[in-house]
């Protein structure tokens, strides 16, 4: 399944989670939906949702928090990112290729929003107890629009490679 054009994908240590593609999850303070995501990453209190080809959203217990915030290294961002304002822009970063890290509550999420064949997100967050979630949103890929085996699906699964190692946390990530 999957929402109009776009899907995703989601990994929990390398297993594919097809119970963690197009969910909208509950907030468990006020029993609402949080939003809707074609990825879901994350287990407990920190969630990290993938939608359509650019939004990424951190929950904690069922609230997002602000990306300008939970930013790891805001020294390094790309020329001209003003991460005062309420809406993080991923452009800057696609433009870069640089993979935008954030922290919160022990967790890490590392993200790359990538350009090729109409932008695709994909994103890894790392547990505090070394657990890893990795996936990846878009147009057209994902449960719903391609089988695992396809050659897009293989080109999102080299873009992980590329960028985090895999979608297998036993693979570390390559030397940039």
């Amino acid at each position: 399944m999957s929402y109009a054009d776009y899907g995703g994908r989601s990994y929990a240590r390398g297993v594919s989670r097809d119970d963690r593609v197009d969910v909208s999850p509950l907030n468990p303070q006020t029993g609402s939906w949080t939003g809707n995501f074609h990825a879901l990453l994350g287990e407990g209190s920190i969630l990290v949702g993938l939608y359509k080809q650019s939004s990424v959203t951190i929950l904690r217990d069922g609230v997002e928090v602000a990306l300008g915030a939970c930013l790891i290294d805001p020294d390094a961002v790309p020329d001209g990112v003003d991460l005062a304002g309420e809406w993080f822009d991923p452009d800057p970063w696609r433009e870069s290729g640089r993979v935008a890290s954030f922290a919160v509550d022990g967790h890490r999420i590392d993200v790359l929003w990538t350009g090729e064949s109409n932008n695709h997100v994909h994103a890894r967050l790392t547990l505090p107890d070394g657990t890893t979630w990795t996936g990846w949103s878009g147009f057209e890929i994902g449960a719903g629009h391609t089988r695992e085996d396809s050659e897009v699906e293989q080109a999102r699964v080299k873009a992980m490679e590329m960028a985090f190692g895999g979608v297998d946390p036993e693979i570390p990530a390559p030397v940039p």
